[in-house]
């Protein structure tokens, strides 16, 4: 039948079609995903997966991602690459300090929220302060994103431990400082997944404690959507974007273990990319949490939600 009608696109409904033509077991797993199917003469049709319909009606928790579908398979549908192509493809993957001088001045000056996301290789910075390495640190403003090399430099297959250059000082040096900077500029708003997590990890390896953290991303999307599925941000960014899901680069160092002594493994590139992707998405998820929010009418519990509040930003969340 696909041979005869010859689509332009394919959007598989249900878990039954997926197995059918795309031969994938799983919806959960392989929705949000960029998908091909091969006419016979080679023509290639974009393809995605779907929740069928009828489980939506049973299921009214499921609209909202039928509803994430149906704007991924859009845009795909209108030839946009979303990630290879797309999402976080114009990040700066190495930020000279320069650069991110520049940035530090555009964003005090604006008052900007900026999401900030680092990468390390410990769960546990606590019990290996003295041992633990941060990779690199991804910043965003939802339009420009950077990434700031640090323990895991430029060109590097993998990572080896401390860098010891951001001890020394001079150049190596000129990256934390920089960082240092914007992240402790109480004039720039920052914004974390997670954020205590990082904020952790940021102090105990170069001393730099985050000021004007305005918003926890991983607190606001377990209020206004308490019950749908998890709070990861490889989870939320794909469901509140309508973006493939892109840990799948490095999954091939990583695979499907939490360790973070795995993350040592990642090429530069490669992590580079990823932690890009991580600011951005950190960025960009509050626009449709917080109008989600203000359909919920929560005004009258604003003083437990609101960005400031603990568990929420300010203070109290790092």
């Amino acid at each position: 039948e696909i041979e005869r009608v010859r689509p332009s696109a394919i959007l598989l409904l249900g878990a039954r079609a997926l197995h059918s033509v795309a031969r994938k077991g799983g919806l959960t797993k392989h929705r949000l995903e960029e998908m091909t199917h091969t006419l016979r003469d080679g023509t290639i049709v974009p393809m995605a997966a779907a929740y069928h319909p009828a489980a939506v009606l049973y299921q009214a928790n499921l609209l909202s991602r039928f509803r994430t579908d149906l704007r991924f398979f859009s845009v795909m549908v209108k030839g946009k690459r979303l990630v290879a192509g797309g999402f976080a493809s114009d990040a700066v993957l190495h930020a000279t300090p320069a650069l991110l001088m520049r940035l530090r001045r555009k964003w005090a000056e604006s008052g900007a929220a900026v999401s900030f996301d680092a990468e390390a290789d410990t769960l546990t910075p606590y019990v290996n302060a003295s041992t633990f390495a941060v990779m690199m640190c991804g910043l965003s403003d939802g339009v420009t994103t950077v990434v700031a090399s640090l323990d895991l430099r430029p060109g590097q297959q993998e990572c080896v431990g401390r860098n010891a250059a951001l001890e020394r000082g001079g150049r190596g040096r000129a990256y934390v400082d920089v960082l240092r900077a914007i992240l402790e500029d109480e004039r720039i708003r920052k914004v974390a997944h997670n954020g205590k997590y990082d904020c952790h990890v940021l102090r105990l390896r170069f001393g730099i404690e985050v000021k004007n953290f305005w918003l926890d991303t991983i607190a606001l999307h377990g209020y206004v959507y308490p019950v749908e599925g998890g709070h990861d941000l490889d989870t939320v960014g794909p469901e509140l974007l309508a973006v493939p899901r892109w840990k799948g680069e490095i999954n091939q160092y990583v695979g499907e273990s939490s360790d973070p002594l795995r993350y040592r493994k990642v090429p530069y590139d490669a992590l580079a990319r990823y932690c890009a992707r991580d600011a951005l998405a950190t960025a960009r998820i509050p626009g449709p949490m917080l109008r989600r929010l203000k359909r919920m009418d929560a005004e009258a519990q604003s003083s437990d939600v609101l960005p400031g509040a603990p568990g929420i930003g300010g203070p109290a969340a790092v």
